[in-house]
């Protein structure tokens, strides 16, 4: 089979599921597993699917996927982005995060100083434990319900003990943003990020370039609600980010 019709029958798989292993595809197509990985990263490079551990996923199946599958869609990206976003925090800071794959990279960056963190994610607060600050960080963690799949809380009771709180900087990911806003894709995630974003001064949105130009379930706010979008630098992006740069106060492209 040639490359181009063993590409589109990849394609044509993942139109009629979310994921395809290296494996599956070997058997598939009758092909070694380093020519079905050519393959997967060329589409991957060309933007047309995202690449998991051990195999691809459908673009539309980022946010169903498990939080590890999920995390490794454009991890680089994600990485460079979170570096940035810690960036902004200064000692004394008070800062909301929420439980997005993107904003969780922060934990590996976060700076040894007297802030507090306030997260509805399970994981991120493990991972801030095991780092332990010496400059003591303190860490708050809503109430609510465990969405297992991807370690956060949830519902009523995580809402009203988050609205307790005001904080200087929200650090928000999200599953896309247009020029009409940004969004997510469950109603209760969005409203997490709402009380995030009427409890803090700035609002700061982490969104690599497979989220731009792209919207979701539930529309979350205006861009008018933003202070700072941070992406990266993808070619990918670029003309869409011209597109709704007017409607942004700041934008940081890592």
């Amino acid at each position: 089979m040639l490359q181009k019709q063993r590409q589109d029958k990849i394609l044509e798989c993942l139109a009629g599921g979310d994921y395809l292993s290296v494996d599956e595809a070997v058997k598939l197509f009758k092909s070694s597993p380093a020519t079905i990985r050519r393959d997967f990263m060329e589409l991957a490079e060309s933007g047309q699917v995202q690449k998991v551990r051990g195999g691809v996923g459908s673009k539309r199946a980022s946010s169903t996927l498990p939080f590890a599958d999920r995390a490794e869609f454009c991890s680089v990206e994600k990485e460079k982005i979170a570096k940035s976003a810690v960036s902004m925090i200064k000692t004394g800071d008070i800062v909301f995060i929420d439980g997005g794959t993107t904003t969780f990279n922060m934990a590996s960056y976060l700076p040894d100083i007297n802030i507090r963190i306030i997260t509805n994610s399970l994981r991120l607060a493990s991972a801030l434990e095991e780092k332990k600050s010496d400059a003591g960080w303190e860490i708050y963690l809503t109430g609510g319900f465990l969405y297992t799949k991807s370690g956060i809380l949830l519902g009523p009771n995580a809402q009203s003990s988050l609205a307790q709180y005001h904080a200087n900087l929200a650090f928000l990911s999200v599953s896309g943003i247009d020029e009409n806003g940004i969004y997510n894709n469950s109603e209760l995630v969005v409203d997490m990020e709402r009380v995030m974003i009427n409890n803090s001064d700035r609002t700061v949105i982490m969104a690599d370039h497979s989220k731009i130009g792209k919207h979701g379930l539930v529309k979350v706010c205006g861009l008018d609600r933003i202070s700072v979008l941070i992406t990266d630098s993808s070619r990918e992006s670029k003309d869409y980010l011209l597109k709704i740069r007017n409607g942004i106060t700041e934008l940081a492209q890592v």
